[in-house]
């Protein structure tokens, strides 16, 4: 027979798996659908973020995904936009929250993808007045704590001049040098850390191609 002590040990230290399990993963609307979800789960990945759409592509395997994962019992789900800067702001952002509402589609928190100056504007003042605009149109539907921005200080700084004004909001940060810790981030835009790190860029698990990510 199990000792009492023994069992107890072992319970705490399941307790203690459980509230750590921090390893998740985001996927492109590129991915297609994805088969294999109770894999990524049985991997320890607990939660996804899922990209809406990128440059003009709409993700049409969207709802499949968010259903298979969910299937899988992978129900902490957020999404990401990679906006586009020959459409408006506000009706981007309505576009997708209203596709997701109306489609009765369960999410935590409503990403804006900032990277890449090509996919932006050449001023910050532009650039800060998109995302505001952006910003304004998804807080019509969310409340603050569910709208946040994936960024670094390499895009950020440049695109936007350094500003702090936006660090109200939940940061997502990209970072690959494979280390699962937020302990090497260092404060840019106003942000004094991350709620979650995107730590290991295009990885092949099972039948898909993920991003790895970590929450504290």
């Amino acid at each position: 027979m199990i000792s009492r002590v023994v069992l107890t040990l072992c319970l705490l230290s399941t307790l203690s798996f459980v509230s750590v399990a921090k390893m998740g993963f985001d996927i492109s609307a590129f991915i297609g659908p994805v088969n294999c979800f109770q894999d990524l789960a049985a991997a320890g990945h607990s939660y996804m973020i899922i990209e809406l759409q990128s440059t003009k592509v709409w993700n049409k395997d969207l709802i499949y995904n968010i259903n298979a994962a969910r299937a899988a019992g992978i129900n902490d789900i957020d999404v990401y936009l990679f906006p586009q800067k020959d459409r408006t702001g506000e009706e981007q952002v309505a576009t997708a929250i209203k596709f997701l509402l109306d489609n009765k589609v369960e999410f935590n928190r409503f990403w804006i993808d900032i990277e890449e100056q090509k996919y932006w504007f050449d001023t910050c003042d532009e650039n800060a007045k998109f995302l505001q605009d952006m910003i304004n149109s998804a807080l019509d539907y969310l409340p603050q704590e569910r709208v946040g921005i994936y960024t670094s200080a390499h895009y950020w700084e440049p695109m936007f001049c350094s500003t702090t004004a936006f660090s109200g909001f939940q940061l997502w940060w990209p970072r690959y040098n494979y280390k699962p810790t937020m302990d090497d981030f260092v404060p840019f835009g106003g942000w004094q850390k991350p709620v979650m790190k995107q730590y290991q860029g295009t990885t092949k698990l099972s039948c898909a191609s993920i991003d790895l990510n970590w929450k504290d």
